[in-house]
């Protein structure tokens, strides 16, 4: 061998051996196989350069999948969305360089639809409308060419694809479609220059007239391309046109003129309109309909309450989304449904995406009705309070809580209404008397409460109680779970117990309960408590105060004989210790939160825990509630099972 040829083989040697490798740390050793590469992609694909996330589209084909910004996975009506990272198109991967960094020769607009994108339906279309010669040699133009899936899915009764429609694909200049920030018109080159609604959401989707963006910003020669999952077609003009020209929403129509919401839905908007069908206003019950139509506020309201500012396309509507504001200042509660879609409040839509100049318009199956628009007995129905409102039916009393207001409404849920307490209430008195004693006259919101407040009701002269707890409010004998629901004439609070009418004072209730023998035996030797007791301070406040018993009953005493004996030879002691079972003021369990503890001074001076362990309660360090909740018109009782006698 030559000396020339060592020279030159040593300099490919060390030119070889410094060639730099940007895999050379991925290396793996095994054993059987030798040095293994691990796939160049694997890391490209994560972080490298010209590199694209697509997201599977909920609902949808199982391989349809759509461009994205999100970097994360997410959940959609509880299922797990895949995210995957590709190539952005006119780029692939190379074997040394990290990312998609080799890119094949930019192509006119009309080449790159057919080589790049794969797509046939959309260059025919082009063509069969004379529009080849444009898309190839002028422009610049920005082209959203619909995919070969969303050409098979048309349905040509709706859409026809002739030059207007073609042009309505196109703008003048590029384009960027993923800079767009919120939402943005975009002028088209039909002849009548109308206009594309684009919006780029949270969710890290991208719409053009609700159609999504599968791929975007491709560049041709001559222009961009944005590949969407839908035909776009013309709007045939605004959304008072839309609901005027389809005969299923003629009554909804009707409403918008009757509310003078017409000009509205003709201004430039952009608004999201939830229309409800011929069939879905009828649905409403008479009664409500023509209350409604009579009272042009709760009109207006209700028109309002389908009515939101901005586009909101039904593909992208999620459960759970916080800001769905009607302009009526209402709020949209969204729930996902099986097969996929999504529910409305009550209502479901069934059509969707209809787009006009100014906006978008579902159709819903059902009225939407805000609280301004309800009334007291329209609500119960809302808040599934339904024995209380069927009760209310049978007594006829709708007009009454349907009526004119301000009203304040106690409604018990219908787990309430499964006390035999009511049952056994109503074998002496009327239903009337007891629905009555659950509404009053005037505003009285939670927000205003104060300890101790007396709010007469319809059954006259009788009052309820609210009492003001640390973390919850009572009335009565009852919790209040829901507190200060607006309606059209008033407010409702929905409780946890039937509130049942009493003008027995404590010691009344005492004599008549057996299992409180002994306790009324020991009360009879002070005349003291007896007067106390007897003062019915729920009928005239001002008479006398209210009070909590924690009353010992005859299985406590005779765990105590000695105890009952000194107390009915030295009645003089009876005082001081019946004392420790009572308080100054109101306390129902209401005041007791589950695995809390509260301390409570007694008439007597003793400091007492009561604990909450959820399913019994325990008063002192070893009393435990045998029951609970025995309403006077002076006070509250509360049965335990043990005697403080210190």
């Amino acid at each position: 061998m030559s000396l020339n040829t060592i020279i030159l083989l040593s300099i490919c040697v060390v030119a070889s051996s410094s060639y730099y490798d940007p895999y050379y740390y991925y290396r793996r050793y095994n054993r059987n196989y030798g040095y293994q590469r691990q796939t160049p992609s694997y890391y490209s694909r994560l972080n490298g350069p010209n590199t694209c996330r697509y997201e599977e589209v909920p609902g949808s084909r199982g391989d349809d999948t759509m461009y994205t910004e999100r970097k994360t996975t997410r959940d959609v009506c509880g299922k797990r969305m895949k995210l995957e990272t590709e190539c952005c198109t006119g780029y692939k991967e190379d074997s040394y360089l990290r990312g998609c960094k080799r890119t094949y020769v930019i192509r006119n607009i009309m080449d790159t639809l057919k080589e790049d994108l794969k797509l046939n339906k959309f260059p025919e279309a082009m063509i069969k409308m004379g529009m080849e010669e444009d898309m190839k040699k002028r422009g610049a133009y920005t082209v959203f060419a619909f995919s070969n899936e969303a050409y098979d899915e048309m349905n040509p009764s709706d859409v026809k694809l002739d030059a207007d429609t073609m042009l309505y694909h196109t703008a003048n200049e590029r384009i960027n479609i993923t800079a767009v920030n919120g939402a943005s018109q975009m002028i088209t080159r039909t002849n009548e220059r109308t206009t594309l609604h684009v919006k780029h959401y949270k969710t890290g989707e991208t719409m053009v007239n609700c159609a999504r963006v599968v791929k975007p910003n491709i560049n041709a020669r001559n222009g961009v391309i944005h590949v969407i999952d839908g035909v776009l077609n013309p709007t045939p003009g605004t959304l008072a046109d839309v609901i005027d020209g389809k005969s299923k929403f003629s009554e909804f129509s009707k409403i918008l003129r009757k509310a003078h919401m017409t000009v509205e839905m003709a201004k430039d908007g952009p608004f999201t309109v939830f229309a409800p069908t011929n069939k879905a206003v009828e649905k409403m019950p008479s009664r409500q309909l023509n209350r409604i139509l009579q009272n042009p506020d709760a009109l207006k309201a209700v028109v309002k309450a389908h009515i939101m500012n901005g586009i909101y396309c039904a593909k992208d509507l999620e459960e759970g989304q916080n800001d769905m504001k009607t302009i009526g200042g209402s709020m949209f509660n969204l729930k996902c449904l099986s097969p996929p879609g999504i529910r409305i409040n009550q209502a479901k839509i069934k059509d969707e995406d209809m787009m006009a100049s100014n906006g978008v318009l579902h159709e819903i199956d059902q009225v939407l009705l805000p609280p301004e628009a309800e009334d007291v007995y329209d609500r119960l129905q809302d808040l599934k309070l339904n024995k209380f409102r069927e009760d209310i039916g049978q007594a006829g009393l709708e007009n009454t809580f349907g009526g004119k207001g301000p009203l304040t409404v106690f409604a018990p849920t219908d787990d309430a209404f499964r006390d035999p307490k009511v049952k056994k209430y109503l074998k002496t008195n009327s239903l009337n008397s007891l629905l009555l004693h659950h509404i009053a006259h005037g505003l009285h919101t939670m927000k205003k409460a104060v300890d101790n407040d007396n709010i007469s009701t319809k059954d006259t002269p009788s009052i309820v109680r609210v009492e003001v707890y640390r973390k919850k409010f009572g009335v009565e004998n009852a919790c209040v779970e829901r507190k200060d629901i607006k309606t059209s004439n008033g407010v409702i609070h929905v409780v946890n117990k039937v509130l049942i009418p009493t003008k027995k004072t404590l010691i009344e209730v005492i004599r008549e309960r057996t299992d409180l023998a002994t306790f009324a035996k020991v009360l009879e030797k002070d005349p003291e408590l007896i007067k106390m007791l007897s003062t019915p301070s729920h009928v005239k406040p001002e008479c006398g105060h209210k009070y909590t018993l924690f009353a010992p009953n005859n299985v406590a005493f005779r765990r105590h004989p000695h105890t009952v004996r000194r107390l009915m030879n030295h009645p003089a002691e009876i005082n001081k210790v019946m004392k420790n079972h009572i308080m100054e003021d109101v306390y129902s369990t209401c005041a007791f939160p589950k695995n809390e503890v509260i301390e409570l001074e007694m008439m007597g001076g003793k400091m007492i825990d009561v604990k909450n362990y959820g399913t019994r309660i325990k008063f002192g360090p070893k009393a435990w509630f045998e029951d609970r909740d025995i309403l006077a018109s002076n006070g509250i009782i509360h049965i335990v099972d043990c005697v403080f006698d210190h």
